[in-house]
C-alpha cells in the first residue's frame, strides 16, 4: 500500500513539473522553442499562422496537467477512500 501510495505521489508531482514547464507565463519561449524545432515544415507554417489557437492549447493543456497533478497528489493523500457510486442521489 505504501508503495502505491508512493508511486502515486510521484506521478503528480511528475504532471506538476511538466505542467510548469508548459506554463502559460513561458509562452514566448514555448512558441519560440516550437516555432525553431518546427520551421520549415508544415506544423511550423501552421503554428506560426494561428499563435492565438497555440496560446489556447498551451493554457488548456497547462490547466488540465496541473489539475491531474494535484489530483493523483490529493488521492495519494487522502486517508478517505473514494466512493464510486453508480445510482444517483435520491
Amino acid at each position: 500500500m505504501e508503495r502505491q501510495v508512493a508511486q502515486e505521489k510521484r506521478k503528480g508531482i511528475f504532471w506538476i513539473a511538466v505542467s510548469f514547464l508548459i506554463c502559460p507565463c513561458h509562452l514566448p519561449f514555448t512558441l519560440t522553442l516550437g516555432l525553431s524545432l518546427l520551421g520549415g515544415s508544415a506544423m511550423g507554417v501552421m503554428l506560426r499562422e494561428h499563435l492565438v489557437l497555440a496560446g489556447v492549447v498551451v493554457t488548456l493543456v497547462w490547466g488540465g496537467g496541473t489539475w491531474y497533478g494535484f489530483r493523483k497528489l490529493r488521492t495519494a493523500t487522502c486517508s478517505i477512500p473514494v466512493k464510486k457510486s453508480s445510482t444517483m442521489l435520491k
